[in-house]
């Protein structure tokens, strides 16, 4: 084609682009007449300006030479004989192409040998994309060179771009996060062999016909860093000084300000992605450029619809977070968060079933559906998620459930504590089978009353199963119905009524726990079935009175506490051999004696908490609470191998009791083993995912293990649970305080002081908080009104210390962190860790303290 003729065709192009769509056809009949050439070379830039519409991806008029040049349709190069364009851009062609050796079709991608940029691109690709195992990557089979062409052979994959495949509306989210879990395995495989992509998109993501996605074009991959900050293993790069690679519609703030790009760069195209999948639009637009750049670099993206789970909208805002450090650090953590259980989400092999049984495919013989059928079967064996759904659908076992609060059908709101009782002790009880995740009670709980579906209560917590059921009391007699319900398709397992006399009520249970673990055909050894067969006996006032004390336990304020020790300790003087009653009584002691929730010095209370667990122990020697409270007492008591023991042995007895991982966890942040510590929250977050004291506790472990962003993210998430939880405000103070953000550090202790309506506790981290932003004067202030307090009630001589510390006051501080040391207070186990403490790591008197305590240094 001449350049006067490309000059019309040029003309011509930009005409097209300003008709509508429907009559571009009639208009190229009109204008180019008889002469094919000017019309192929026309239609095939309009093709490639559809699926490269955004800036810095090759604009179709920089298409020129591929698009003018004859196709290679029918030409062998090598041994693959070329058929078919596939498509077209900037940067070469591909086709699709017969492999002469092997039989096969494939696809070739091919850049003139004259291009260097273009062919060390091409290098690049094959080169990433050689190095990676991954069902979910494009396979790349050979590299050569041949007549004056570069070129890679990849696998041919049939299908479609996902941008194509995203409706105007979006998709529906469990097929959104069947796509989305796939491209995240495959980034997650380059992350863990140090490839990013670097240009990850919707139209570079392949869908096939049954729902298999495939990732492409690893062009612009670049070999990542050892670390974030550290030197690049590779730094040779297709791209010219100052290239931005990528496209802008999918690049990450750090990338537009001309920083290196690394794996959460990735993640925060994904998060674009995911965005894009779930409404049919990308969550930040622009007419210009420059308006698009300015709108990823400090707006807000598009709201996501209702209809998205609170849990996935968490997850996609943390993609979208501008500071790269607030992201997910690479695609496989991004892919872990994606299969929590509060995203709300189908299971992944029952996705890929339904898309299975949703594919009709036309025109193919028995023995090749047969042939495609065990190979995806062999390549999903090795999935959990599939192997969950193959024993489910055989009729094997279950391996996590959920148990719903009982509703109580007796029209009497006083019964509340009995059928929330009895929820508990269904929980606890299950909770012992060693193969079973079971959801614990704060999770569980928020369910009452809902209206959703078994289906739907299934997908957001992650379970294979739900029990559901009632209670009813009329004078001395119970009644109680459940079933047993698999989660994913409604059907019922298994049905039970029991009724007799209240004093029955623990016979009653025993026998409703049997039925149900029967019904989940769960795998029982000799000391499950020991327990299962156990019915404590309990004299039923006290039974009443223990369920009322665990009902106003669950509420977790000092008056509830209280009110909770009156009927444990009822409980224990109607029938002192039931062990629970006496490990509660301690449970309630021991927070009691902590400046979070108490007001009680814990040299007082936690005595009393120690007695109370050691006799529950001697009566059960097999109460997973009992060696759980245990273990608080000793861990706080700096006894740290008893500590360890009595932890490890609660989750033994009861892997599914959430508290004893935080209660561990927060002893492993203690011994400065902090990846133990945050898997062990992750855990308790995985059983209890709407539990404020759980969310918090995660938060702090992050915190803790200086990953302040993440913790942050979990603070937020409790208190959009409760906007009144103060341990939320006081970990979120410190968290903002620590980002340098006193203002809103300030605020967040403000309102715990205001919640708990100045509590000495609360007074105290105002006190610091106010000393850590200069704001001297108000924390002396707050300091005197803390003394004269302490004489006439119990103010923790540790947040005393703190205040004096950072207000300079050295002196007095170690005066009152020695009275503190002398109670034991909670804090003084974590003085090894506490980032507040750092500026003092080498003064004689704190390496001292160090040493007694018993902490690493």
């Amino acid at each position: 084609m001449t350049p006067e003729r490309w000059q019309r065709v040029k003309e011509l192009f930009h005409d097209a682009l300003e008709r509508p769509a429907d009559e571009r056809a009639a208009f190229l009949a009109e204008t180019c007449g008889d002469d094919a050439e000017a019309r192929a070379a026309l239609e095939r830039l309009l093709d490639a300006h559809a699926r490269a519409d955004d800036f810095l991806e090759t604009p179709a008029v920089g298409t020129a030479i591929e698009a003018s040049r004859p196709p290679l349709t029918g030409r062998v190069i090598g041994h693959y004989e070329v058929r078919g364009r596939l498509g077209v851009g900037g940067m070469g062609e591909v086709y699709e192409a017969y492999d002469r050796r092997l039989k096969r079709s494939v696809a070739i991608k091919l850049v003139p040998s004259s291009d260097p940029r273009a062919q060390a691109r091409l290098w690049r690709e094959a080169e990433h994309a050689s190095g990676l195992n991954h069902p979910n990557i494009c396979v790349v089979h050979e590299i050569g060179e041949a007549e004056g062409h570069a070129y890679i052979v990849m696998e041919h994959v049939r299908g479609r771009p996902l941008a194509e495949a995203i409706p105007e509306e979006g998709l529906p989210v469990e097929r959104a996060l069947g796509y989305a879990l796939q491209i995240t395995g495959a980034l997650a495989e380059a992350h863990e062999h140090g490839i990013v992509h670097r240009d990850l998109k919707s139209a570079n993501v392949m869908v096939t016909p049954e729902g298999r996605v495939k990732v492409l074009d690893f062009g612009l991959a670049r070999r990542l860093a050892d670390s974030v900050s550290g030197p690049p293993v590779e730094t040779s790069s297709w791209t010219m000084p100052g290239m931005i690679a990528g496209t802008l519609s999918y690049m990450a703030p750090e990338v537009l300000r001309g920083e290196r790009a690394d794996a959460r760069s990735d993640v925060w195209a994904m998060g674009i992605v995911l965005h894009e999948m779930l409404t049919g639009e990308r969550p930040f637009a622009g007419q210009t450029p420059f308006e698009l750049s300015s709108v990823i670099l400090s707006g807000s993206p598009r709201p996501l619809p209702s209809h998205v789970p609170a849990g996935l909208v968490v997850v996609i805002r943390k993609c979208l977070e501008k500071d790269p450090a607030a992201r997910y650090p690479t695609a496989a953590e991004l892919q872990a968060a994606l299969t929590a259980p509060r995203l709300g989400r189908q299971s992944l092999g029952a996705r890929l079933a339904a898309s299975l049984l949703e594919w009709r495919p036309q025109g193919w013989g028995a023995p090749a559906l047969l042939m495609i059928g065990l190979l995806l079967l062999a390549g999903l064996a090795v999935s959990p998620r599939w192997q969950r759904l193959m024993r489910l659908s055989g009729g094997g076992e279950i391996q996590s459930l959920v148990v719903l609060p009982l509703a109580n059908t007796s029209g009497d709101p006083a019964q509340d504590y009995l059928s929330d009782g009895l929820t508990e002790a269904l929980i606890a009880d299950l909770g012992t089978i060693g193969s079973l995740r079971v959801t614990s009670r704060t999770t569980a709980m928020s369910y009452r009353g809902t209206n959703k579906t078994i289906p739907q209560i299934g997908r957001e917590l992650g379970v294979d199963a739900v029990v559901e059921g009632s209670m009813a009391r009329e004078s001395n007699r119970v009644r109680i119905t459940a079933r047993l319900v698999e989660a994913a398709t409604d059907r019922q397992l298994r049905a039970l009524t029991y009724e007799g006399s209240v004093r029955e009520i623990l016979l009653l249970k025993r026998e409703a726990v049997r039925e149900i673990a029967g019904g989940m055909r769960a795998r029982l050894t000799p000391r499950d079935e020991a327990h299962l067969n156990l019915v404590r006996t309990v004299d039923p006032e006290a039974y009443e009175e223990y369920l009322k004390g665990r009902y106003y336990w669950s509420k977790r304020t000092e008056e509830s506490l209280r009110t909770a020790v009156e009927h444990f300790e009822a409980a224990v003087r109607g029938d002192p051999t039931y062990a629970p009653a006496h490990a509660a009584l301690a449970d309630s002691y021991n927070q009691l004696g902590t400046v979070m929730l108490g007001s009680a010095p814990p040299s007082v209370m936690r005595p009393r908490a120690a007695e109370a667990a050691i006799r529950a122990l001697q009566i059960d020697s097999e109460l997973a609470e009992a060696h759980a409270t245990l273990g608080f007492i000793k861990h706080y008591d700096w006894q740290w191998a008893e500590a360890e023991r009595e932890l490890r042995r609660a989750l033994e007895l009861n892997p599914s009791y959430s508290l004893a991982h935080i209660w561990y966890a927060n002893f492993l942040v203690c011994r400065k083993r902090l990846d133990e510590a945050v898997a062990e929250v992750r855990k308790a977050e995985e059983l209890d995912p709407l539990s404020m004291v759980v969310l918090t506790n995660v938060g702090w472990t992050l915190d803790l293990a200086g990953r302040l962003p993440e913790a942050v993210e979990e603070y937020r998430k409790a208190l959009e649970l409760d906007a009144g939880y103060v341990q939320a405000h006081w970990r979120l103070g410190d968290a903002y305080a620590r980002l340098g953000r006193y203002d809103e550090a300030a605020r967040e202790v403000e309102r715990a002081v205001a919640l708990t309506r100045r509590s000495p506790s609360s007074l105290a981290r105002l006190a610091q908080m106010y000393a850590k932003s200069g704001r001297r004067i108000e924390s002396k202030a707050l300091l005197d009104e803390l003394l004269v307090l302490s004489r006439r009630q119990y103010v923790s001589p540790h947040g005393i210390s703190f205040a004096y510390l950072l207000l300079g006051d050295d002196s007095r501080g170690f005066e009152w962190l020695e009275k503190a040391y002398a109670e034991r207070s909670n804090g003084i186990a974590y003085l090894a860790i506490d980032p507040e403490l750092v500026p003092w790591h080498g003064d004689p008197r704190f390496r001292d303290l160090l040493r007694r305590v018993g902490l690493p240094e």
